[in-house]
Parts: C-alpha cells; sequence; structure tokens
C-alpha cells in the first residue's frame, strides 16, 4: 500500500477548472487529505511554450494509501483529464501522479523512455524522484527541476508512506 499524490502544474490555479480536477479525482475515490501550494520555479521552456508563463505548482496528498491497481487507475485518471482540459492542443494542466514507499518517491508516466522503470503490475512507467533514508527523502540524479524546490513539502508527508 502507498500513499498516493498529483502534482499540477498550471498557471489556472483560480480556475474553475481546477476545482474541477479536485472533485474528479474525489468522485473516483481519491479524498483529498491536502492541497499544498509548491512554488514558482523557472520551469523548462517547453512547459512555458504548451501553457504559458507564471507557472507554480501545487500538491494534492489523498486521503489513506492504495494498492498497486489503484496507483494504475490513478495515473489513467490523470492522462484521461490532462486530454480531455486542452486547449488548441495545449496541456492547460500538467498533472503527475506518484507514490510515496519506504524507498523513495516515484511519478508515474505512460511516455516509454529508457531512464524509467516498468511497474511489473501494469504498462506504466515509473520514475525515481527522491531516494529515501531512514528519516527524509533526498534528491537523486532524476530529480525534476520543479522537485529539487518541493522536497520539504514531501517530507513532511515521509511517515505516511
Amino acid at each position: 500500500m502507498y500513499k498516493t499524490f498529483i502534482t499540477i502544474i498550471s498557471n489556472n490555479f483560480d480556475s474553475k477548472e481546477y476545482q474541477k480536477i479536485k472533485d474528479f479525482f474525489d468522485s473516483k475515490g481519491f479524498n483529498i487529505e491536502g492541497d499544498f501550494p509548491g512554488t514558482n520555479w523557472n520551469p523548462p521552456y517547453q512547459y512555458i511554450e504548451e501553457m504559458g508563463p507564471n507557472l507554480e505548482t501545487r500538491i494534492i496528498f489523498f486521503n489513506g494509501n492504495k494498492n498497486k491497481e489503484q496507483i494504475i487507475l490513478l495515473n489513467k485518471y490523470s492522462q484521461d483529464l490532462e486530454k480531455k482540459d486542452m486547449v488548441n492542443n495545449k496541456r492547460v494542466f500538467n498533472i503527475n501522479p506518484g507514490f510515496l514507499s519506504e524507498n523513495g518517491m516515484y511519478l508515474l508516466s505512460h511516455k516509454p523512455n529508457e531512464a524509467r522503470g516498468r511497474l511489473p503490475f501494469g504498462v506504466y512507467f515509473i520514475e525515481k524522484q527522491y531516494d529515501k533514508d531512514d528519516d527524509s527523502f533526498m534528491i537523486n540524479h532524476n530529480t525534476f527541476s520543479e522537485y529539487i524546490e518541493i522536497i520539504d513539502l514531501f517530507n513532511n508527508y515521509k511517515e505516511c508512506a
């Protein structure tokens, strides 16, 4: 069982669309435990080209721990929402689902990449963003820039993994 979350990147958090995303996950049994602002950061140019300037992150942690099948559904729901809310073939929100475990923090993706591992329980790919020692998460060589700046937020949730 794993503590699950989504990280959302956008410049549109004051919109009704953001509330629709939260309501959607709630309706699918992913009840929100906490909704936290991340940071403003210097995003990769691809994000700016796609979603515009002034991007921010938010992290939503879900209540309880989820099993592997529920993690697969979380990834599917995230992909479906990104596609559904596109405007002119560009995402309004970048939704990164993930989970915390005793070994670290992982993001899920539907995009194959040699650096990503394939989950044994599905066709989805994972990428480890944080390593974990006895009492905290630590960045590693795979950590994306937006996750370097918000590691403290995840360390506050490490006991839930």
